[in-house]
């Protein structure tokens, strides 16, 4: 029994809410007809935005021991090093008074060491920060250039010495020359032993650290960038299909709400507006 009146009591309530939706279907109406076509309006004039992008590769330069390469800089450097230093200064020197966004970067892939510079912009912007894109990105590729130069400058000093000496070491050792007493050719000649075995192991330390600093230098690369700059087909921010949806529902919420309060509060006014109305 319980259980129907309770049920009595909901399809009750139900009811008085269609009857109060039903009392108040113009204000419903023009509430949302107003938020609807203020989403409308907003959805067929925005400027649609679209999102630009590169793809930068940090090289890759020998190590001071010439077995290996490193990055010239860690993605994450450079990618600080964009936001706080060559982003402002690109932007103030050449595009200032342009209205562009200034570009932001972002590690793509720090086990590759690829940056990604990116930015949102509208149709008539997008040449102009193209250009900026580019001139961020050569910044850093000079930048690096140079660093990657004074590296391998130092490590081929290096090599020019270890081929001098594997030069030297390869020479025919000369004999200390011959004498008369026996004792004394035999002493000559152990020397000379020694001395050739002491020049055949340090040619071979050499020459392995030649091998080892020329597949380095080898293997180094240079920074570039590897995807030039492009501008998505769609585009950002929620399609017009999505925002008239939501401004259909926004002005159908609403508008019951503003409906079912007015009601309420013209309920509550209505007896005490009555002349002869006692409290």
């Amino acid at each position: 029994m319980a259980n129907q009146a309770a049920a009595a009591d909901d399809e009750v309530s139900l009811a008085e809410i269609g009857q109060m939706l039903a009392r108040q279907k113009w204000l419903i109406a023009l509430i949302f007809i107003i938020i609807f076509a203020a989403t409308a309006a907003y959805t067929f004039t925005r400027t649609p935005a679209y999102n630009m992008d590169m793809m930068l590769a940090v090289g890759e330069k020998p190590t001071l021991l010439g077995d290996a390469v490193e990055p010239i800089q860690t993605p994450a450097a450079v990618v600080s090093r964009i936001q706080e230093v060559l982003a402002r200064q690109v932007y103030n020197a050449e595009f200032a008074e342009s209205g562009l966004p200034r570009p932001s970067a972002a590690v793509a892939d720090s086990a590759a060491g690829y940056i990604r510079l990116y930015g949102v912009v509208t149709i008539e912007q997008a040449e102009p920060f193209e250009a900026l894109l580019e001139a961020v990105a050569n910044e850093i590729v000079q930048e690096h250039e140079q660093k990657l130069n004074q590296r391998v400058a130092a490590l081929q000093s290096q090599l020019t010495f270890l081929q001098e000496e594997i030069a030297r070491l390869s020479q025919t050792v000369q004999p200390n020359g011959t004498h008369s007493e026996e004792i004394s050719a035999a002493i000559n000649l152990l020397a000379d032993r020694i001395l050739a075995q002491t020049r055949q192991s340090d040619r071979a330390a050499y020459e392995r650290d030649r091998w080892q600093l020329e597949g380095a230098l080898a293997a180094s690369a240079p920074t570039e960038i590897v995807r030039s700059t492009m501008r998505s087909n769609t585009p950002e921010g929620p399609s017009a299909r999505l925002l008239l949806t939501l401004g259909a529902l926004l002005g159908l919420m609403v508008g019951m709400f503003a409906a079912i309060v007015r009601d309420l509060l013209k309920a509550d006014a209505g007896p005490a507006s009555r002349p002869g109305h006692a409290p």
